[in-house]
């Protein structure tokens, strides 16, 4: 029987569900839309004038089934989109169903940690009158494939050297019984297997840590035999001793944002392992849930607000800066040619403007060399540091690094070495450069030298040479390095020179600038490389300081 629907109804009914919903005629134009479709496509402006100029809607419009497709919306959102066709007594379309889904990258990140929360709040309420640590373990791993990226758990005791079964959830029956026949039959030789594992889980046990596999990079070190994605397995501790496991399996390939887990699951499921084992902290467990959604929220606040002056410095700061410093150069040039024409009857006036235009363009060039560090920092500590790997020729990198730097320091000689031959700069006119080629992202690896460059020009303030050495090293590596005769780094400091903010003490005295960003930059920008960054010094002004980079020729 069918039910009509009065139109007045029709909005509170769309506004039900979850997803977004809008609907078009068969010409295109919007007929009707829910809230959640008016968040989703940017405001009721984009789903009149842009929506029907989507080629995924384009195509339902004339008669294909959209399904599963990702959409971005008006330039901020992407949506997973499905798009039914709808017909009249004729195979002609009349009308189109959009139905969207938000999978941006911020709502996923929402909705794993809501759901987290969730989790964690329910085993914190199940086990809150369990005695026996079997049915606690049991019901925690019951609770872990409500979380999105979870498709199974498995939960077991160890008592000595023996594997007892608890529960698996997500298998079918037959997946039931695979699994419950191995850890019967690796309990009897626990010993050995905790030496010598095979199955990831029991690597875990042997570590007594927990252990997050990929078993696409780990083929020949785990066995697989469930076909498995990804992995976490956390032992059960207590009173130091292992008393179990708790373990969560993806059988499905990774996600939109190219992760099979949040980057917290290691977390939680450390967290229910202790929640399972520590019955006397249950009650103070139960006042911690509020202060971990606090901290969840205040640190995507913080993180809000650090993305947003980042964003902000970006477009506020270096597009201005640009223009500023193209301006410097184009006067400084002319006033140059000015006073090269006018020669000894150049006045002073003019000379003074050429120093102050010098200095605008040093200046300017410096900010800029702030801002991509802080962006870069910003990024390696929220891992989404994107390196594109190439061969880069690193005598041409340092050639190139340094002559862009001769304009904004005359007080240093800048020189070249490589493999002990010295190279020319600014001039193409060299007999045979040697090449050092390794796999690495160039612009990293120039942001890199011309870091330690900047440094060495900073501490060595009364001049000198400063010498930029490439070569080749035994074991398929290749290194580049900066040696000035500056202050030198004390013995006590050099063991902390890579860590965020730091600053040794003689360097502050020296000059109050500088962040102690750039070490830091440079040695997580060569260690994503697979090298790494030492540094030699005697500690003694005037001897000055050795930064060696280290990086692989092959990736």
């Amino acid at each position: 029987m069918l039910v009509a629907i009065h139109e007045n109804d029709l909005t509170p009914l769309l506004n039900s569900f979850n997803d977004g919903i809008c609907c078009l005629s068969g010409e295109g134009e919007l007929q009707c839309y829910n809230a959640t479709a008016k968040e989703h496509w940017g405001g009721e402006q984009y789903l009149t004038s842009t929506l029907a100029t989507l080629p995924a809607i384009t195509r339902s419009l004339a008669g294909e089934e959209v399904t599963h497709e990702l959409v971005e919306a008006n330039g901020s959102r992407t949506l997973l989109v499905n798009v039914l066709p709808m017909y009249g007594g004729t195979d002609i379309v009349t009308r189109i169903v959009i139905i969207s889904h938000d999978v941006s990258e911020s709502v996923q990140l929402q909705r794993h940690a809501e759901s987290a929360l969730r989790v964690l709040s329910e085993a914190t309420f199940d086990t809150t009158r369990v005695e026996q640590i079997e049915e606690a373990i049991r019901r925690v791993a019951a609770l872990l494939p409500q979380i999105e990226a979870i498709d199974h758990s498995i939960a077991f005791r160890l008592e000595g050297t023996n594997l007892i079964p608890l529960a698996i959830f997500g298998h079918a029956d037959e997946q039931y019984e695979q699994w419950h026949s191995e850890l019967i039959s690796a309990k009897l030789s626990m010993e050995a297997a905790l030496k010598h594992p095979g199955s990831a889980y029991l690597h875990a046990l042997r570590l007594a840590r927990p252990v997050m596999v990929d078993f696409s990079e780990n083929t020949s070190l785990y066995t697989n035999p469930h076909n498995l994605q990804a992995a976490i397995y956390v032992p059960i501790l207590m009173n130091s001793n292992i008393i179990g496991l708790l373990g969560v399996e993806r059988e499905r390939p990774r996600d939109e944002m190219g992760v099979f887990f949040p980057q917290w699951s290691i977390d939680l499921l450390t967290a229910l392992a202790r929640l399972t084992s520590m019955t006397l902290e249950k009650s103070a467990l139960l006042n911690s849930i509020g202060q971990l959604q606090n901290e969840v929220e205040e640190a995507q606040r913080l993180l809000n607000q650090k993305e947003e002056f980042l964003s902000l410095a970006a477009h506020e700061l270096k597009n201005p800066l640009t223009a500023i410093r193209g301006q410097a150069q184009i006067m400084r040039r002319r006033l140059s040619r000015n006073i090269a024409t006018a020669g000894e009857d150049a006045d002073e006036e003019t000379r003074d403007l050429l120093k102050g235009l010098t200095s605008v363009e040093r200046q300017t060039h410096r900010i800029e060399q702030i801002i991509n560090t802080l962006l870069s920092t910003s990024r390696v500590d929220l891992d989404r540091l994107e390196l594109s790997f190439q061969p880069v020729d690193l005598v041409q990198l340092a050639k190139r690094t340094l002559e862009a730097q001769l304009p904004f320091d005359r007080k240093h000689e800048l020189r070249l070495f490589v493999e002990g031959q010295s190279i020319q700069l600014g001039t193409d006119k060299q007999a045979s450069v040697p090449v050092v080629t390794v796999q690495g992202d160039e612009n990293r690896l120039e942001e890199m030298l011309a870091n330690l460059l900047s440094n060495a020009i900073r501490y060595s303030p009364q001049g000198g040479p400063i010498t930029v050495s490439v070569r080749h090293l035994a074991g398929g590596f290749a290194e580049i390095a900066v040696q000035d005769q500056g202050i030198g780094i004390p013995q006590e400091a050099q063991a902390h020179l890579a860590e965020r903010f730091y600053r040794a003490e003689n360097a502050r005295r020296i000059s109050g600038q500088g962040l102690g960003l750039g070490l830091y930059l440079i040695n997580a920008l060569a260690i994503r490389h697979g090298g790494h960054l030492s540094a030699e010094s005697e500690g003694i002004p005037g001897k000055g300081s050795t930064f060696r980079i280290t990086l692989p020729t092959q990736q």
